[in-house]
């Protein structure tokens, strides 16, 4: 056993995660992105492209090019730091996700607000009709990539099992 593992008992996951990890940036984002493009390439598809962010302010939905789209979206901070990374597919759209998570004037909803800090930023992965299905492999892709800790305000196992893994827990 380290020294260190019977501070992280005691830290809760935010205060672990902010000591030993550090945020993607959108810059790396987008050369994972370009990696899933080299080593996944996707039959019949043009390889995927992360739109520019947006900010979060009133009006941000009309700005956000492919909204209509079933693909992936990502949360930034102020510094461009990758905080979340979500998915709509299953028929639902990149617009309807984002307002479950914010309201019209691009504030946080409260129930939201696990993060590691707050959202600034959206950019997206829209897809075309028809690709609908590859948004999970994406999402999925990114956050292995990322380091799968965005996932933290996700009540899902997935989280559960990622900080497990970084902890040397098993789930």
């Amino acid at each position: 056993m380290s020294d260190e593992q019977p501070m992280l008992e005691n830290a809760t996951t935010s205060d672990a995660r902010d000591e030993f990890f550090e945020l993607a940036t959108f810059a790396e984002l987008k050369v994972m992105i370009d990696g899933f493009n080299r080593d996944c390439p996707r039959p019949n598809m043009d390889p995927i492209q992360v739109s520019d962010p947006v900010v979060l302010q009133s009006g941000y939905l009309q700005k956000i090019e492919g909204r209509s789209s079933s693909g992936v979206y990502i949360l930034l901070t102020e510094k461009s730091e990758v905080l979340y990374i979500g998915k709509a597919s299953g028929g639902r759209r990149i617009e309807q996700r984002l307002r479950e998570h914010f309201d019209k004037s691009g504030k946080l909803k409260a129930e939201k607000s696990k993060w590691p800090g707050l959202p600034k930023h959206i950019a997206v992965i829209a897809l075309p009709i028809g690709h609908e299905f590859e948004a999970p492999a994406i999402e999925e892709f990114l956050i292995f990539k990322c380091g799968g800790f965005h996932q933290i305000g996700n009540t899902g196992d997935r989280a559960v099992r990622c900080l497990g893994k970084l902890f040397g827990e098993s789930p």
